[in-house]
């Protein structure tokens, strides 16, 4: 394969790492702040405390939207990239087998409920409809976003794993 190929795919990919290894971070510090249990009380319930939940949480959902939003950059969107692989597309002389890349779009279309969650709480943070802001997070919302975050993650090691390996 040409180096120029590699070379414009770990630049596609970087983005995305990047954005899944801050998602990831965020969502951990909050399951630390959590106690990471399910039913345990958080390590504490001030303001503070509540606030930073927040604040990591809004900036991981953010975050983890740009990998899935249809009208992002062009090096951001997980599904963008994946379909570089099809038989038609910029990466087709990589020679990965079309089953994976159906494995790939599979993947992500089982979760698109979960998707369209992260989307949607997206638009409701950064436009919230009313003024008071809800500071609880659901452990449910975390667990969703460390799945997709987990599936997002697989999916670029793959690639990088198959492409490198050519």
């Amino acid at each position: 394969m040409k180096d120029t190929y590699k070379k414009s795919l770990e630049k596609e990919i970087r983005p995305i790492h990047d954005i899944i290894v801050h998602v990831q971070d965020s969502l951990q510090a909050i399951q630390q702040l959590n106690h990471s249990k399910r039913g345990a009380r958080p390590v504490n319930q001030g303001q503070f405390f509540r606030y930073t939940r927040y604040a990591l949480y809004t900036t991981a959902l953010v975050h983890l939207s740009k990998v899935f939003m249809e009208k992002t950059s062009l090096y951001s969107n997980i599904n963008t990239l994946i379909a570089k692989f099809d038989k038609n597309g910029l990466y087709r002389t990589i020679v990965i087998r079309q089953e994976t890349v159906a494995l790939w779009k599979q993947q992500l279309l089982k979760r698109q409920d979960s998707i369209a969650f992260i989307l949607l709480a997206r638009e409701n943070i950064l436009y919230p409809a009313e003024q008071r802001i809800n500071y609880e997070i659901s452990l449910t919302d975390i667990e969703r976003c460390l799945e997709l975050n987990a599936v997002v993650k697989q999916i670029l090691e793959e690639m990088l794993s198959l492409v490198l390996n050519k």
